[in-house]
């Protein structure tokens, strides 16, 4: 059966590779993940996991003087200090807890990434589930650049900050008006902050319907769907009290979404997805130093200049698409394998996901049933749990 020896421990490696499109140095990010997880099953559907999750990260070469930081002070004579942190190795631990039932509930508990100029901080997500709908509470890394991951240091003085949190609760529904049909609703809220950085709010909504077709060994989906985002505050810079992440004041993106999926309970599985439509968002204009607080009258005409300007918005609408394909296959009766690749370009920067995982039953399975904790419900979702 799909499930025979399911209640017993297994353990998990995964190479997962991430790259996101930007300026050298700044939010230009290379991301290489190698988690390792134990999953301890325990009786009456409750089950355990551990994790280790080491990661290497990059964002290129930057400039000699980046525009980061208090870059005015360098306008205004003053000597560079430090270089920007462009490449490090970090590594983060996980636990979580899942009880399956008509019910089901759970938690992962961990830290931000550890390493960098900026002090981890705990990271969390808990959450209650049904056939039909989801509803969770979370406090995870905004993982755009190496500032909103891990922190920056000032090239131009002796400060640290960065390493943005996202701190929320987020929820969807799916309905089945009729055979085959389905309608489903999702939305959040979070609040977003860090070290010495402007603090921002975020909601999302997302609505989206269509029609589940059998075909082959498995089913289609077709549909339609829309999703708006809104940010209070524009930070996506890297001047000093910037997070370094997009933050627009409005996202929308509309169109078509297609998705196959092969049924469970077999030797192999596929999972394919792709979205495509319009897609807009605004940039409004931000300061340059939201928490700026020396003394103008200290600094020369030209740092003062800088020190008070403002970074310009600005409006973009074209095709936007994203899409993903998974497989899954049984090697023998203890080895279960996966590969994954993904594309988005829903954003203002293009990224490209890939990443192989082989997992290690201790006692002999027949069949890849979905073993997977609800709260991580792939593997690729260690780079971003719970987004749109």
């Amino acid at each position: 059966t799909c499930y025979y020896n399911a209640d017993k421990p297994s353990v998990e490696a995964s190479l997962l590779f991430r790259y996101k499109s930007g300026s050298d140095g700044f939010d230009k990010l290379i991301e290489a993940d190698f988690p390792v997880t134990l999953d301890y099953p325990a009786r009456y559907g409750k089950k355990w996991s551990f994790s280790l999750i080491p990661a290497y990260l990059s964002s290129g070469s930057a400039p000699s003087f980046p525009y980061a930081g208090h870059y005015y002070k360098y306008i205004n004579g003053g000597p560079k200090q430090e270089d920007l942190v462009t490449s490090l190795w970090v590594v983060r631990p996980e636990i979580g807890f899942q009880k399956e039932g008509p019910v089901r509930y759970g938690f992962l508990l961990g830290t931000s990434f550890i390493g960098g100029p900026v002090y981890p901080l705990p990271t969390f997500t808990a959450g209650l589930s049904g056939k039909n709908w989801l509803v969770n509470v979370h406090q995870l890394q905004v993982d755009e650049s190496i500032l909103s991951y891990i922190g920056q240091k000032d090239p131009y003085t002796n400060k640290e900050w960065g390493r943005v949190l996202r701190t929320g609760i987020e929820g969807d529904i799916t309905f089945e008006p009729r055979p085959t049909y389905w309608l489903s609703f999702a939305a959040g809220y979070d609040y977003l902050w860090g070290k010495d950085v402007w603090s921002n709010q975020s909601v999302f909504g997302t609505a989206s319907f269509g029609k589940t077709i059998p075909w082959g060994p498995g089913d289609l989906s077709a549909g339609l769907f829309a999703t708006a985002k809104h940010f209070r505050r524009n930070t996506e810079f890297f001047t000093y009290g910037h997070g370094g992440y997009f933050s627009p004041e409005l996202f929308f993106m509309a169109g078509p979404t297609l998705r196959y999926k092969t049924t469970p309970c077999a030797t192999w599985s596929i999972d394919a997805r792709a979205s495509a439509g319009y897609m807009y968002y605004q940039i409004k204009d931000s300061p340059r130093y939201p928490r700026f607080d020396d003394n103008l009258s200290a600094l020369n005409a030209s740092a003062q200049a800088d020190a008070t300007g403002s970074y310009s918005g600005e409006n973009e609408s074209r095709l936007g698409f994203s899409g993903k394909i998974r497989g899954v296959k049984l090697f023998g009766n203890h080895w279960l394998g996966s590969a994954f690749v993904g594309f988005n370009n829903a954003s203002s920067y293009n990224e490209w996901r890939t990443g192989v995982s082989l997992q290690y039953f201790f006692d002999s399975i027949t069949k890849a049933g979905e073993f997977r904790h609800f709260l991580l419900r792939e593997p690729e979702d260690r780079f971003q749990r719970f987004t749109r």
